[in-house]
């Protein structure tokens, strides 16, 4: 809690931030800003609302659920930084793969719109009455921003919650669908390491 806490107080006096800026708005555009800065605290209200489900005491499925989801998500960012093994096949050599190099780079970070995005999408995950499920949030972001990974975060705890509350569980728990076939050649990869580490 007192790890995630500062995000939503942050993002909170960010909408303070913006309510008082929109004061000396010209009136065409107050009216576009009233709805937005409304829009901003509905999802603050789910982001809130998604941390105290993580943290009750009621909801314990739901925080391993989150843990096992952060830990799976640091071993995909991993694995993806990591070099694919190759090996010689030449004609009566024996095969030998290449050594792994560990990579330099730093993984298993967030962002905070990543998890605010999961933040905000965690109680319409794991209460099936709460009225989030009718929303469709979109996650409008430039390439290379980071949607993957907070989508993957989120695909992460729905499948660890939904084994953790039923062990024999082997239903589908997501879509995903992709629009180019490049992209989706790209996000397989991904998705993929993700399942592996999530295994």
């Amino acid at each position: 809690h007192d790890l995630l806490a500062p995000l939503i107080e942050g993002y909170a006096a960010w909408i303070k931030d913006e309510e008082a800026a929109s004061v000396g708005m010209p009136s065409e555009l107050k009216d576009a800003s009233k709805r937005l800065v409304a829009k901003a605290r509905g999802v603050l209200e789910r982001m809130s609302h998604g941390l105290e489900l993580l943290t009750s005491s009621s909801h314990e499925k739901a925080f391993d659920a989150f843990k096992i989801a952060n830990q799976a998500m640091r071993a995909q960012q991993r694995s993806g930084k990591l070099g694919l093994r190759t090996f010689k096949d030449e004609e009566n050599a024996q095969k030998k793969f290449t050594p792994i190099v560990e990579p330099s780079d730093k993984y298993g970070f967030w962002r905070p719109f990543q998890m605010g995005f999961i933040l905000m999408a965690i109680a319409g995950v794991i209460d099936e009455s709460d009225p989030s499920r009718e929303n469709v949030d979109l996650i409008f972001f430039p390439t290379g921003g980071g949607k993957t990974e907070a989508y993957l975060g989120l695909s992460a705890f729905t499948i660890a919650y939904r084994r953790l509350l039923e062990p024999n569980h082997s239903g589908v728990d997501v879509l995903m669908r992709y629009t180019l076939r490049l992209l989706t050649v790209q996000q397989f990869e991904r998705s993929s390491a993700l399942i592996v580490a999530l295994e």
